[in-house]
């Protein structure tokens, strides 16, 4: 490497004999690897961060499947619960997130977490630092609702990632939709939901029901 302003060779008069030169190049170069180490790590620490937004109402195993297939794939997976959704749903938002969490730590999924949000969703993972956005998707009915919700957050964000999971074999058919009308109809979910999920949504069937007496 040729000699330049920056990193010739000068001399110390201080020094003994045998050693005249002080080198300011290996001093510039640690500068610069640990410059270049902290933008590697920030960028590291921002590929493996992604974001999984969805209603959740409620968490089926169609959802652990997508947010155990996200785990492998980066260090931490937000799963997002969204507050305003425009569908009708069976639980507060707090008692969505509360069994999301649960049936997070039923799965042994310690590098995903739970928590509620507001607003755009591109607007959430800028500031958790998510370079992805997490989608299941079902069947390729999905693909124009999703690829269309994709573009648009493209434009709102184009450093946002979106990474569309194909849902696994055993879950194309379900939904947090289905289960909640084989409940109503008085099935048995418990193939398809996790155990405090199930639970959940027998009360709550049994109370919606009573409701809806109280109301005739």
């Amino acid at each position: 490497m040729p000699f330049t302003a920056g990193n010739r060779p000068r001399h110390d008069p201080s020094a003994p004999p045998g050693h005249v030169y002080v080198y300011t190049l290996r001093l510039q170069c640690s500068t610069a690897h640990r410059a270049q180490t902290d933008i590697l790590s920030r960028v590291s620490a921002r590929v493996r961060i992604a974001l999984y937004p969805a209603t959740f109402d409620p968490p089926t195993n169609g959802h652990l499947d997508i947010a155990r297939r996200a785990a492998r794939l980066f260090d931490r997976v937000i799963a997002a619960v969204y507050a305003e959704p425009s569908k009708n749903v069976w639980f507060g938002l707090d008692e969505r997130v509360a069994l999301l969490r649960a049936a997070l730590a039923q799965e042994g999924l310690d590098n995903v977490e739970a928590r509620p949000y507001h607003g755009l969703t591109v607007t959430l993972a800028r500031e958790v630092g998510a370079a992805a956005i997490v989608r299941g998707m079902r069947a390729v009915s999905d693909f124009e609702g999703e690829f269309q919700l994709a573009s648009m957050n493209e434009q709102m964000a184009p450093d946002v990632e979106t990474v569309l999971l194909m849902a696994g074999t055993r879950h194309f058919y379900l939904s947090s939709t289905i289960v909640k009308d084989i409940v109503w109809a008085g099935g048995d979910v418990t193939a398809w939901v996790p155990a405090p999920v199930a639970t959940a949504l027998t009360e709550r069937s049994a109370a919606l029901r009573a409701r809806a007496a109280d109301r005739t």
